[in-house]
């Protein structure tokens, strides 16, 4: 059995000559590349707040939302630990690196967020928050919210009971060794 690898010299099919069906030019190419491409009016204009987000993705519109939540909570802040937390929040979204998963460009790039977008509309919410003399987040403090669902465990009767169990025993191991 010979593997299929493609190194562009060989065509798919194991030939010195590429597959004439696949070939950048081809009708067959050219449609198999639009029809990846077409979204539905309602796909795309989904908003963000109703689409599914996989729990990486929860994860890093967490850390979003927090460094933007801090900056703007302590804009104007004349506290040292608050400064401290705003020039950490603004390094991150300011510095450009592509290698790190969790960097402020790649974060908006899985969020379909454009990055530079977001730092000047914060920038200018920070500079009006500075310019009222008051912390930034005064409007948008009932917005925040924990990002994600809330998860809970469901334990049955006989999983509690057990549960209870251990922890009873566990208790009476620790009050038997102290002294």
């Amino acid at each position: 059995m010979t593997s299929m690898v493609f190194d562009g010299t060989q065509g798919w099919n194991g030939n010195q000559q590429p597959d004439a069906a696949n070939t950048p030019g081809s009708g067959a190419n050219s449609l198999a590349l639009l029809t990846s491409e077409v979204l539905l009016p309602a796909q795309y204009f989904t908003p963000f707040s109703e689409r599914v987000l996989s729990p990486e993705q929860r994860l890093m519109l967490a850390i979003l939302e927090d460094a933007v939540y801090t900056v703007l909570k302590y804009a104007g802040s004349r506290s040292r630990r608050a400064r401290r937390l705003v020039r950490d929040a603004e390094r991150w979204m300011a510095r450009s690196e592509p290698w790190w998963l969790f960097s402020f460009e790649n974060i908006c790039a899985v969020l379909g967020l454009e990055a530079e977008a977001v730092r000047d509309r914060l920038r200018r919410l920070q500079l009006r928050a500075e310019r009222e003399g008051s912390t930034g987040l005064s409007r948008f403090a009932n917005q925040h919210r924990v990002v994600g669902r809330q998860h809970r465990v469901v334990l049955s009767p006989a999983e509690r009971r057990r549960l209870r169990a251990r922890q009873k025993a566990r208790e009476q191991r620790r009050q038997r060794s102290s002294p």
